[in-house]
């Protein structure tokens, strides 16, 4: 998906929607093949769409009709009813079937006991990347890596702690990338929980939270307030849009001082710093919540299979397009573990799924949001930043507003390191 919110041709070459509106005709690049030598054909790629569509579809899936190979390079979905949201949930990855570490992309991958190996992928349809090896491994601390990275034995860090990335902008060794995510830090609520049951009492806690300074608290000022549950870069998107406010005074009325629950969240000191920022405040409105680190596998069992918590803290994957709310908010939506329903949050979304042009899906996306404000599933908080680090022993083609990782095919050694070289 494009920073927009668009679909960007990747594996498939092109696609077309019939004049009825109900069979995606998606034409696949000609000459890509996977890791191992076989080519991806139709056939194959309609097994791996197949495959990944229920579940990530959920209910929605019922509106898919079949899949197959029309051609050698073309894969025709057809639906019983059309809707936009089917394109919008095609960026699937592409694996062999039954050879989870076989794809298409630059580099195929060998998983070691300590590291990740990846080579570049002769045969890649875009081109051979200029890297022809690369090696991935692991530090206990984002110092320990840095450290590596000043003595020259690590050219790139995928992630810059936050609260390190001032002391390191000036360092004339590094380049520093930035871009926001489209998971936003959010606090789930569970309404199994009788005290989530009214809208009132999930608007107080909204009301309650003062979003910059928590990012500047607890992100380190590298973040944008999460105001609504629409990714602000989406092309539907309107800074006119109605959003979440700071407003303690009406929080307190709210909330009369009867709210308490506990917040779970994944291990790690950002996590604890958003938990304690949002606890703080909170608590100058009368909330208790209680706060408990757990183990991310822990994690996960409690909160997708089990239902076993109050409030979960952590990144959900929110943007670029309005599918990925569905899935977390709308009634019948695979990712809603809060057990979240609004008839009005679902008539919006169920709209725009069926939106038949640009503008009725617009609409839309603003009676969503302003659903969404009226009747939260849970606190909303920040679309944090991520920070990147290359070593300018390298260039690579960085597009504004994206993971470094994305150009990392042309990424090649700098001039002066060329020139050394020859």
């Amino acid at each position: 998906m494009g920073r927009d919110g668009r679909p960007v041709p990747v594996v498939a070459e092109s696609w077309y929607i019939a004049q009825d509106g109900r069979s995606l005709r998606i034409r696949l690049r000609p000459n890509v093949k996977f890791h191992d030598g076989t080519a991806a054909t139709s056939a194959i790629i309609g097994q791996i769409v197949q495959s990944q569509l229920p579940h990530l579809l959920g209910s929605a899936f019922a509106d898919v009709e079949g899949i197959r190979a029309v051609s050698e390079t073309e894969v025709e979905i057809a639906q019983k009813r059309a809707s936009p949201f089917l394109v919008e949930s095609l960026d699937i990855p592409i694996a062999k079937p039954g050879a989870a570490d076989i794809g298409t992309g630059p580099f195929s991958a060998v998983r070691g006991p300590n590291s990740i190996e990846m080579t570049a992928n002769e045969a890649y349809y875009q081109g051979r990347p200029s890297i022809q090896r690369i090696v991935m491994r692991g530090y206990p601390t984002v110092r320990a890596a840095w450290a590596d990275m000043l003595r020259g034995k690590v050219d790139m860090l995928y992630e810059v702690g936050l609260d390190a990335l001032d002391s390191l902008q000036g360092s004339s060794k590094v380049s520093i990338y930035t871009f926001t995510r489209s998971r936003p830090y959010v606090i789930v609520l569970n309404m199994r929980r009788p005290v989530f049951r009214s809208a009132e009492v999930r608007r107080g806690l909204n009301l309650a939270i003062d979003r910059p300074r928590l990012i500047r608290e607890a992100l380190y000022n590298h973040g944008t307030p999460a105001d609504g549950p629409v990714w602000p870069h989406h092309w539907a998107y309107k800074q006119t849009f109605s959003a979440f406010q700071f407003d303690p005074s009406s929080a307190a009325k709210s909330l009369k001082g009867h709210v308490a629950f506990t917040c779970i969240f994944p291990e790690g000191a950002l996590y604890e710093r958003l938990a304690l920022g949002v606890q703080q405040a909170l608590a100058a409105v009368g909330v208790k919540m209680d706060v408990e680190a757990v183990p991310l596998t822990d994690l996960s069992d409690r909160v997708r299979k089990r239902g076993d918590f109050d409030a979960v803290l952590f990144d959900a994957q929110l943007g670029p397009n309005l599918f990925r709310p569905y899935q977390w908010f709308h009634s019948n939506g695979p990712s809603n573990y809060g057990a979240f329903s609004s008839p009005t949050v679902d008539a919006a979304l169920d709209t725009i799924r069926y939106a038949i042009d640009d503008g009725e899906y617009a609409s839309q996306v603003l009676a969503f949001q302003q659903a969404i404000i009226e009747d939260p599933p849970a606190i909303f908080l920040a679309w944090g930043d991520r920070a990147q680090a290359v070593s300018r022993r390298f260039e690579v083609p960085v597009e504004p507003g994206r993971d470094v990782i994305g150009g990392l095919r042309l990424a090649k050694l700098a001039p002066e390191q060329r020139a050394s070289r020859n």
